[in-house]
């Protein structure tokens, strides 16, 4: 029931976050149609080329030289490999709403293990907002020059320090690559458990002779070993589950 009721939830969400943009763009036209000053075009040409630089500079240095440190392999061909979800986040603006495509990427693209996707990207999707952070910290200088504030070094560092806030979807998919990096021991040991648990329903005891020199038959009947002579010996009926 409440996987049906995800997988519902999701698919709404998915045609809300399709019809969004085109939303946006309704209202941001109204509002630049009231504009009087056009000279604050200019301005918001200069803020839109701010935060571009510096998002280009996270996803394409920063966020690739973290995951090259830590898995040692080859991030770029990793970000490929999320290329749809990517788009698709350029698309409807939303780590939420491009999880069930961000999941396909990793797991199938980029063979990520499911137990790790799972955990990681919806945690990401909703704490991981550093793409958001670089914005608002962008935005909040822009505003405080368009209403002619002078911001001191101090306030700029404490908008700066916003910097340190992790995730948009780019930021999500290299953490999953990380963690199951980090993770490698713990879930090849959860692997050879549970083939243990599916190859070996059974546990079967060790029949236990006190005299190795006796003259002992066994033959197997009934899930047990039946033993026909033995002079002294310690027996124990197979446990079935």
């Amino acid at each position: 029931f409440f996987n049906a009721l995800s997988d519902a939830t999701m698919k709404i969400v998915q045609i809300i976050m399709c019809y969004m943009p085109l939303g946006i763009l309704f209202l941001i036209a109204g509002k630049i149609i009231e504009v009087e000053d056009w000279e604050i075009f200019r301005k918001l040409g200069l803020y839109m080329a701010t935060v571009l630089t510096g998002l280009a500079i996270h996803s394409i240095v920063i966020l690739p030289l973290i995951y090259f440190i830590v898995v040692r392999k080859n991030p770029f061909r990793f970000a490929m490999g999320m290329a749809q979800a990517l788009l698709t986040a350029l698309m409807i603006s939303s780590s939420s709403a491009t999880l069930p495509v961000t999941f396909h990427c990793a797991e199938e693209n980029n063979q990520v293990d499911k137990r790790i996707t799972r955990f990681v990207l919806p945690v990401g999707a909703t704490i991981n907002m550093d793409g958001t952070a670089l914005y608002e910290a962008v935005a909040a200088v822009f505003i405080a020059q368009l209403n002619d504030l002078d911001l001191g070094i101090g306030q700029i560092i404490t908008i700066r320090d916003r910097f340190r806030t992790m995730v948009n979807v780019l930021g999500d998919a290299f953490g999953t690559g990380i963690v199951e990096k980090l993770s490698k021991k713990e879930l090849e040991q959860m692997d050879v458990s549970s083939e243990v648990n599916i190859v070996n329903p059974f546990a079967l005891e060790s029949t236990i002779l006190d005299n190795e020199d006796s003259d002992t038959k066994k033959s197997y009947v009934n899930g047990g070993f039946a033993v026909d002579k033995s002079d002294t010996i310690s027996f124990t009926q197979t446990s079935q589950f």
